[in-house]
């Protein structure tokens, strides 16, 4: 007898990688909130997501519960999701455990020396020096928070390095919100910029000549740096809530 050919199955059809749907609304998401385009409290509405990147509900969730691991969303319980709050009250406290996480974590790269980590830092503030050139706000944020979390990685502590992730993330907000102001209200800027790619330059000589007292002394220097900026802008504007008339827009998702 012959045997009946088995039919071959249809090849499957090409969609999204596993995981990918969650990662691009989680992309989408952390630039609006990093960029001040949905603000402080801003409500995020699931079903609207679910709509605009034609997904299911379940990696819209996985999303948002990863944003609400990296402190940028509050999820309440059948209430949904906010952005998480800006608590100008504890920015004291921020900066003090910035500058904790950020002194470790230099000290120990500079006696580790984690060579791969140090070339991707360096790519980073090249990327910052660009993007300071052209005004470009938003990669500034995003190639310094390379930069310091390069250098978490070269710490090889994986502890120190993910708590300082966490809290570089409330700082890019900050940032963003106190460098835009500064075009907008004219203020001298530059020379700002140019110290903080002076002592990225300077911290990585420190690290890869395992000059740890060094790096680490500037490590608190540089954070110093950044909250003066912020204390300055906070005085000068009387900062008592965040309000940003952002181009990329704001309010709720959608």
């Amino acid at each position: 007898m012959r045997k009946t050919a088995t039919p071959k199955k249809p090849p499957r059809p090409i969609g999204r990688p596993k995981g990918s749907g969650s990662q691009l609304v989680y992309d989408e998401l952390r630039n609006q909130i990093l960029t001040l385009a949905l603000q402080p409290g801003a409500v995020i509405d699931e079903l609207v997501l679910v709509n605009r990147f034609s997904l299911s509900r379940t990696p819209v969730r996985e999303a948002l519960i990863k944003l609400e691991v990296d402190g940028l969303v509050e999820i309440v319980p059948n209430r949904g999701a906010r952005v998480a709050s800006m608590n100008f009250d504890a920015i004291g406290r921020l900066f003090e455990a910035l500058d904790l996480y950020s002194r470790a974590i230099c000290h120990l790269a500079a006696t580790r020396s984690d060579r791969l980590a140090i070339e991707e830092a360096k790519k980073a503030n090249v990327e910052f020096t660009s993007a300071a050139e052209t005004n470009n706000f938003r990669e500034m944020g995003e190639s310094n928070w390379r930069f310091h979390n390069d250098l978490g990685r070269a710490s090889g502590n994986p502890f120190l390095a993910d708590a300082q992730a966490r809290l570089l993330n409330e700082a890019m907000r900050l940032a963003y919100l106190t460098h835009y102001s500064s075009v907008k209200t004219r203020v001298d800027y530059r020379n700002y910029f140019a110290q903080i790619i002076e002592e990225h330059n300077l911290l990585v000589d420190y690290i890869q000549h395992g000059k740890a007292k060094e790096a680490e002394k500037l490590a608190g220097q540089h954070t110093r740096l950044f909250q003066e900026n912020v204390a300055r802008y906070m005085m000068q504007n009387d900062v008592r809530a965040v309000s940003v008339q952002d181009p990329a827009g704001s309010g709720r998702t959608g």
